[in-house]
């Protein structure tokens, strides 16, 4: 086992955390870190794209856009399943050997049924002894025993497994879930660390396959950290293999009614503040900074379906109330934290943490309008399939999404019905996941259940299981040298064709049809957008490109005499004037008025014949114009005839061969009585005969 060996401890600074109306800031000796987007600014996106989603038109448009994706994927396979097929036969790659990561597993669940019951066949014969529960001195064996459990005959149906979004504990025991399944019991977590291992030794020896686990952080406790940082360091549960991801459930309203805190404040202080203290300072819990070199991402988890009220701006410190805030509250006070938080820790040369929520597995569309605002990825997002606008938004800017369609199918959501494949075919950025291999598979290796049970149901090449596996690599947190070494040193986000196909088992004309897909609607969207502009600032609709500047080499005779007889006419106004400014400079100030016109009139004379001559150039152009039309309106008229004559020769062509046709039957008809009646007369003649 590659235990990871950090020597990253860089020297503590000077920094104090504040708070502005509940948004975080850091103040440093260089300068001050910021949260990046107001509460009110985020209420007012909200608001506002909430309102866009439902437009009609603004839906009919996106739902043309993604059949059409759909489609254009359709035609692509078709025509080139088997350019595909053949391209992968040089690759040295297949399902088996190309990387595939899990990138939404849960600790707790995240071992197979039979793991679990040889762990604990093997835990409870070792320790059979030893006392695990200290407040009642009760050994191994007695709380087994207690739980009407035998060692010797442990089963996944004695275990009587449960899922582990519901009430029940997914061991059917409260007490043996905390003994095996927590890091925070009166052995410190010890069976979970070993089990851990045992998951961490036979994903390494899988090939093509990685992971990255979720551990919960509740905000109950500021001491919550120190425990996890020591669990990890404690029982060595660190691999190459493996990335931590932190999920916090939405449980204020619990720890409220439990008077453990006493606002929303309270919750995010728990949660955050040790992660800047130890970034601020590494050497004041070496154990809690080694952890989090090796933890890549925060999620957000609860039942989304939960009812939850509107979003109110009232900061953390004044949320007191027994009430859990809603989803978006979560969502930005969450992402502000982390986002100063990355600012802190990228100065400190230490990695940062994306943000991927539970989002979109039920309840409320609206969640997803928090994540494409907020989120790196999301895990599930299987709800993006009722909002269309959403659903094109997450495609063009290729936010990740992590679908687990075997544990949408035994939370109610039939395999067949799931959007995964739908999302796949029109480009959205999916990948596959287990979610809890304890409750949902049966298999040795879950994820790649997971993949055969998608490749059977909906028919998948192995190109698309390369791309699908591509994209859980490309949804990770594993470092940027890790993914390029199984994506392709030249990878790029929106570059499809930078990535090595022979690496990924993707053929490289799937990789092209990608990205030609994603830039030509990108392309596409920006024409839209610059003709929306020119209208909005011009008022005219029908051309949005400004016209064209007459030139002279394109002149007709008639514009070319038009053009020379008006500079003549200028010219000759032009000296006109000229003259009259010079007869007025020499004349003697007090000039016979009668006789001479003042300089005023003379302008006015001259604007006046100018503005005639304006006029007459403009009708002069309009009856050129018209009498262009005309001969247009004229030459297609013509065509139109010579069509109209075609087609009146062609129906009566048409016309003459369906009366012949029609002749033809009934001399048919005819022949087939005729040939009747012969039968009739042979077997009258067969008769007498």
């Amino acid at each position: 086992r590659k235990v990871v060996q950090t020597k990253l401890t860089p020297p503590a600074i000077e920094a104090v955390v504040g708070y502005n109306r509940g948004e975080p800031s850091l103040k440093l000796a260089a300068g001050e870190i910021k949260c990046p987007k107001r509460f009110q600014e985020f209420s007012s996106d909200y608001r506002d794209m909430v309102g866009r989603i439902n437009e009609n038109n603004v839906m009919d448009f996106a739902e043309l856009k993604l059949l059409g994706l759909e489609h254009h994927y359709e035609i692509h396979t078709l025509l080139n399943a088997g350019l595909e097929k053949n391209s992968l036969k040089d690759s040295p790659a297949d399902i088996y050997k190309v990387m595939k990561v899990d990138v939404n597993r849960r600790l707790a669940s995240g071992v197979h049924g039979r793991m679990l019951t040889r762990a604990i066949r093997k835990i409870g014969k070792r320790d059979r002894d030893r006392v695990v529960v200290k407040a009642t001195n009760a050994t191994l064996s007695q709380l087994l025993k207690a739980e009407g459990f035998d060692v010797d005959a442990v089963s996944l149906d004695k275990m009587d497994i449960k899922d582990p979004n519901s009430d029940k504990d997914p061991l059917g025991s409260s007490a043996l879930r905390r003994l095996f399944l927590k890091t925070d019991n009166d052995l410190d977590g010890e069976y979970l660390g070993e089990i851990t291992k045992m998951l961490f030794e036979e994903t390494e020896a899988t090939t093509g396959s990685a992971v990255e686990l979720r551990l919960s952080i509740y905000g109950r406790k500021k001491e919550e950290w120190g425990k996890l940082g020591k669990w990890a360091a404690r029982n060595k549960v660190y691999s190459h293999i493996n990335r931590w991801i932190i999920q916090i459930p939405r449980f204020y309203d619990h720890y409220k009614k439990s008077k453990d805190i006493a606002s929303f404040q309270d919750m995010l202080d728990n949660i955050f503040m040790p992660l800047f203290e130890v970034s601020i300072d590494p050497s004041s819990d070496p154990d809690l900074h080694a952890f989090l070199l090796q933890t890549v991402a925060f999620d957000s988890v609860d039942d989304e379906s939960k009812p939850e009220g509107p979003l109110q701006p009232i900061p953390p410190s004044g949320w007191t109330s027994d009430e859990n805030p809603p989803y978006a509250y979560y969502s930005y006070y969450m992402h502000a934290h982390i986002a100063v938080l990355n600012s802190l820790r990228a100065k400190q040369g230490l990695n940062t943490f994306s943000f991927r929520p539970h989002c979109g597995e039920s309840g409320d569309v609206n969640h997803l309008v928090c994540a494409f605002l907020h989120a790196d990825g999301v895990i599930h997002g299987i709800n993006l399939s009722s909002s269309p606008v959403l659903q094109y938004l997450f495609y063009l800017t290729q936010i990740g999404c992590s679908v687990s369609p075997l544990s949408n199918n035994c939370n109610g959501f039939l395999y067949e019905d799931n959007p995964f494949f739908s999302f796949f075919k029109r480009g959205l950025n999916v990948a596959l996941a287990t979610d809890a291999p304890l409750v949902y598979h049966r298999s040795q290796q879950p994820l790649l259940e997971e993949y055969c049970t998608a490749e059977q149901i909906w028919k998948l090449s192995m190109t698309d299981l390369g791309e699908v596996a591509r994209n859980s690599v490309l949804l990770c947190g594993f470092e940027a040298a890790w993914k390029d070494k199984h994506l392709g040193a030249t990878r790029n986000k929106l570059l499809f064709t930078s990535f090595d196909g022979m690496l990924l088992n993707v053929s490289p004309e799937r990789l092209s049809f990608r990205e030609e897909a994603l830039q030509l609607e990108i392309e596409h969207l920006a024409q839209l957008s610059e003709r929306h502009l020119f209208v909005r600032e011009t008022g005219y609709e029908s051309n949005y490109k400004p016209a064209k500047e007459d030139s002279a080499d394109n002149d007709t005779p008639l514009a070319s005499e038009r053009r020379s007889t008006r500079m003549s006419v200028l010219t000759g106004l032009e000296q006109q004037l000229v003259e009259r400014i010079e007869q007025e400079a020499t004349a003697p100030a007090a000039g016979d008025a009668g006789t001479s016109l003042s300089k005023d009139e003379e302008v006015g004379e001259i604007a006046h014949e100018l503005l005639e001559l304006e006029k007459q150039w403009t009708r002069d152009e309009l009856k050129d114009v018209r009498e262009k039309l005309l001969a247009e309106i004229s030459a297609k008229a013509d065509e139109v005839g010579i069509l109209q004559d075609r087609l009146d020769e062609e129906l009566k062509t048409s016309r003459q061969a369906a009366e012949a046709a029609e002749a033809l039957e009934k001399k048919l008809e005819q022949a087939k009585q005729e040939l009747e009646e012969l039968r009739r007369q042979k077997s009258k003649a067969c008769v007498i005969l």
